[in-house]
């Protein structure tokens, strides 16, 4: 009549540290700024979420120098007798990729060239990761539109993309 009580008996196990880390595979000369901000670190505790937040560093990296289609697979090594995991993320860079077209929709009172003059990458540009969020940022900093979306799209070419950018128009000038 009270209900039900559940018990689940967790067991963590031991402790694991980070024993060395390492970024192998198809580099860049850029790849140094990827090593410095990379949170596993030899000697701390080993942690899943930080091996997440390494392969989104390197994926960054590798798509500001126009690599889109990055692909970073971590390998373990783990020494249960010294209780370490050594990491290597093993990076495959694929093809270097540019912006093809940028389609633009959704806007029926705002011009194109006022979307276009927010937008950091341009037509026959190479594509870069952190320029596409803030292009995202500033669209949305207009306060022009309720929504806006910007994906990306497989062009004609294999090394190129299209960039899709749809917006919902707001109500500007109107007092809520």
């Amino acid at each position: 009549d009270k209900g039900l009580e559940v018990t689940i008996k967790v067991d963590d196990g031991e402790r694991y540290k980070v024993g060395s880390v390492e970024l192998i595979g198809e580099l860049l000369p850029e790849v140094d700024k990827a090593r410095s901000r990379l949170n596993l670190k030899p000697g701390e505790i080993f942690r899943t979420s930080k091996l997440r937040e390494d392969i989104n560093v390197v994926t960054d990296v590798y798509g500001d120098q126009g690599y889109a289609f990055v692909n970073v697979n971590p390998e373990t090594d783990v020494d249960r007798d010294a209780r370490t995991v050594d990491v290597k993320y093993r990076i495959s860079k694929g093809p270097e990729v540019y912006i093809d077209k940028i389609d633009i929709s959704g806007n029926t009172k705002t011009r194109d060239k006022v979307i276009r003059r927010e937008i950091e990458l341009g037509e026959q540009e190479r594509f870069s990761g952190s320029k596409l969020r803030r292009s995202q940022e500033r669209l949305r900093r207009l306060g022009y539109f309720e929504d806006v979306n910007i994906t990306t799209r497989k062009a004609e070419r294999e090394d190129r993309l299209d960039l899709l950018v749809d917006v919902k128009e707001g109500s500007p000038g109107q007092f809520s």
